[in-house]
């Protein structure tokens, strides 16, 4: 029997009444499956940015795509001249603007399509380029095997979606490959990746273009300073102390030095930990058990190792939502959700370019000729968290891969001029969601994760890298909800904002991080997780602030303290010898100089038999009749043959000067090395300000550099006992 109406007759006229009821109800499914989703992507993007909803048009965005594509193919008939269907849109190569010599420069290809009713299956298109310059290397997402010459680079690759109208580069739906290229020159310069010859194609037929915009590519190669003689990207003491030979070359390398307390900076983040490193974290055997201490039954001795030579708070904070993006986001830009917008659904699709910059770009502004590398398992972190023109190399994987390639990639050198070292370890978010936080599940998976963080450690130590490394460990988020003393619940979950979610550790092992001398981490408290990124740039010596972000008060000694504990040395150089203590620097005031004002003497103390040059930061005080609004001239006398003195403005702190004094043979202890006096022209009483030394750095004939104490002694008695 024909369960369907006659033709022309109308459904509602007559026939079955259940193939009535049936269209009735899935007329009304279909409106509330819009309505559904409809606001479940205004509620999302209300969290991101709630000024996006009323800003954008609800149909084009919010609505789901069954529905929006339809309305799409109304507004643009995307026909050529003759009529028939044409594309037009824009491509683009995105990403690396800055580059070292020996990075590698990652360009993605996008498409954009303000013609979605174009159907096509393949892209083709050349990118020519500047072959003194620059070689490919290799390109990922192609469909078939590059073809490449010198200076050019023809991919073809399958477009079996369609493409977004060009916006914010949402990379998730319009990138559709990454190449990968190298510089070859040495000298630097700007360099161009030009977009040609682009064909579109539909089983094998190229479609007409009716419009087709495109965005080329400019790389800058930074060449590496020629003063940076241990290879490390910086111009600093240990640079001079190598090639010291008396020349105007080293009269001119003065004026660069610079004092570095960490050459670079290394971030263990572990997803979810929240605060489960404390020994007095909570542990649940059962879910509907009290909780027990952690440190009683589970044991992260790797963990432990770092931080008892520095420095932790278990009782940071991190940003609402308590979930991931918006706490790496708040890491990364030193400003909390509210203000950063990166949630975990923008990450996934949309790269970062918000208002506030991330530490890679501003690391990349400071120092562009030294290296970034990213280390994640989840791709939101690597592609909408940091901004592409940062040049970031991204590896990525699971825990076990993300170890073997920091590993390698410490052991090939590259990290010696590497400012940012980040890497994120995703496993122990994994067991909480799957066991619940702080179950016997979720704490092995801790102890994994912190028998790869000794994994990471070790490399540092084995290529002689921890002396100038701040070794940073963070978590994002915790999870589970408990009130005191009661059994856990929502287990499984972090995203709600309590205090086992909202609650996280912060620690810090350096040799200027402030410890407790007793075998014990230094306990601090309080902290944020924005606070990680005014951390990492304080290190490498950016004081300029970062968004709301302020490194925890009490970490780290006052520069003028030097560092902690004795100095390891590298065994990347050469005659390591015996650890040994980091020594004081002495500043002796005589106030009664030869022309009435104060005189000071610079001796060492300690600072090891095989120093060969070192560098003061001093400042002017203020005094009768000086007020500070230039620099006023000092003379530096050396005292022992042999002994070179330079005397340098320094521009980066205003009325501050350096001085650098380099022996031929080795600096000797205990004796007054230098003399500093004012302008033998300037008139008795004048005023001449008062100095106080603020930094120092010493090297030895390896290069390997401390950082002593300096104090100042108003003689020079106790300088030279």
């Amino acid at each position: 029997m024909n369960q369907f109406p006659p033709a022309g007759q109308n459904v509602w006229d007559g026939g079955d009444s259940m193939i009535r009821r049936a269209l009735y109800w899935k007329r009304a499914g279909i409106f509330a499956l819009t309505a559904i989703l409809t606001g479940v992507g205004i509620r999302q993007a209300f969290q991101t940015n709630p000024s996006s909803v009323y800003s954008r048009g609800l149909t084009s965005r919010y609505i789901p795509a069954m529905f929006r594509q339809e309305a799409q193919s109304t507004e643009s008939t995307g026909l050529s001249e003759d009529g028939t269907k044409a594309f037009s849109g824009r491509i683009s190569l995105l990403g690396t603007e800055h580059s070292g010599p020996g990075e590698s420069i990652r360009l993605s290809l996008h498409v954009y399509s303000t013609t979605p009713n174009v159907r096509m299956d393949r892209m083709e298109t050349e990118i020519w380029f500047d072959r003194r310059r620059f070689a490919f290397d290799h390109a990922t997402g192609l469909s078939e095997p590059v073809r490449s010459e010198p200076g050019r680079v023809r991919v073809a690759v399958k477009t079996d979606h369609s493409f977004p109208e060009p916006g914010q580069g949402e990379y998730r739906k319009s990138r559709v490959a990454e190449l990968y290229f190298r510089p070859v020159s040495k000298e630097g310069g700007i360099g161009s990746f030009v977009l040609e010859g682009t064909r579109f194609l539909y089983q094998g037929a190229a479609i007409p273009i009716s419009r087709l915009g495109t965005d080329h590519a400019q790389v800058r190669i930074h060449p590496r300073q020629e003063e940076d003689r241990n290879g490390d990207g910086l111009v600093s003491i240990g640079d001079l102390a190598i090639g010291a030979d008396g020349t105007e070359q080293e009269a001119q390398m003065v004026g660069k030095l610079g004092i570095y307390p960490y050459k670079r900076v290394v971030v263990i983040g572990i997803d979810g930990a929240g605060n489960a490193i404390s020994p007095d974290a909570p542990y649940y055997r059962m879910l509907t058990s009290r909780p027990v201490r952690m440190a009683d039954h589970f044991r992260l001795p790797h963990l432990r190792a770092i931080l008892k030579r520095g420095a932790v708070s278990y009782t940071a904070s991190s940003t609402e939502p308590t979930s991931s993006s918006p706490n790496w986001g708040a890491m990364l830009t030193g400003v909390d959700y509210k203000k950063h917008g990166i949630s975990n659904s923008l990450s996934g699709e949309t790269y970062y370019s918000g208002a506030y910059p991330t530490v890679f770009s501003r690391l990349r502004e400071m120092a562009p000729e030294r290296r970034l590398a990213f280390f994640a398992h989840w791709s939101h972190l690597l592609d909408g968290h940091i901004e592409p023109a940062a040049g970031v190399a991204k590896f990525a994987g699971d825990d076990g891969q993300l170890v073997k390639d920091f590993v390698r990639y410490v052991d090939s050198g590259q990290a010696v001029d590497t400012s940012l070292l980040f890497l994120v370890l995703d496993e122990v978010d994994n067991a909480g969601h799957n066991r619940g936080w702080f179950t016997r599940s979720y704490y092995r998976a801790l102890e994994k994760a912190d028998h790869k963080v000794g994994e990471i450690y070790e490399a540092l130590r084995r290529n002689g890298l921890l002396d100038d490394t701040l070794v940073l460990v963070v978590a994002d988020h915790g999870g589970g909800t408990a009130a005191v003393g009661r059994a856990a619940y929502r287990s499984r979950s972090h995203s709600h904002g309590g205090r086992l979610a909202k609650t996280v550790f912060f620690g810090a092992s350096g040799r200027t991080v402030s410890s407790s001398y007793d075998d014990h981490e230094r306990l601090l408290s309080g902290g944020h997780t924005r606070d990680v990124a005014a951390t990492i740039l304080n290190a490498l010596g950016d004081e300029r602030g970062i968004g709301d972000s302020t490194p925890l008060p009490g970490m780290f000694l006052p520069k003028e303290e030097g560092q902690t504990g004795e100095v390891r040395i590298p065994s990347s150089y050469a005659e390591p010898q015996a650890d040994h203590s980091a020594g004081t620097i002495w500043l002796s005031k005589h106030d009664q100089g030869t022309h009435g004002s104060p005189e000071y003497e610079l001796s060492l103390s300690d600072t090891g038999s095989r120093s060969k040059a070192a560098i003061v930061r001093l400042a002017f005080e203020p005094g009768k009749g000086w007020k500070g609004q230039e620099a006023p001239s000092l003379h530096a006398i050396p005292l022992v043959p042999g002994i070179r003195a330079y005397l340098a403005p320094e521009a980066k702190w205003g009325a501050e000067s350096r001085l650098v004094i380099i022996a031929s043979g080795l600096l000797p202890m205990k004796t007054p090395l230098v003399r500093l006096v004012g302008s033998p022209n300037a008139p008795a009483g004048s005023g001449f300000p008062a100095l106080r030394p603020l930094q120092a750095a010493i090297a030895d004939f390896n290069g390997c550099e401390t950082l002593p104490a300096v104090k100042l002694v108003e003689t020079g008695t106790e300088a030279v006992r």
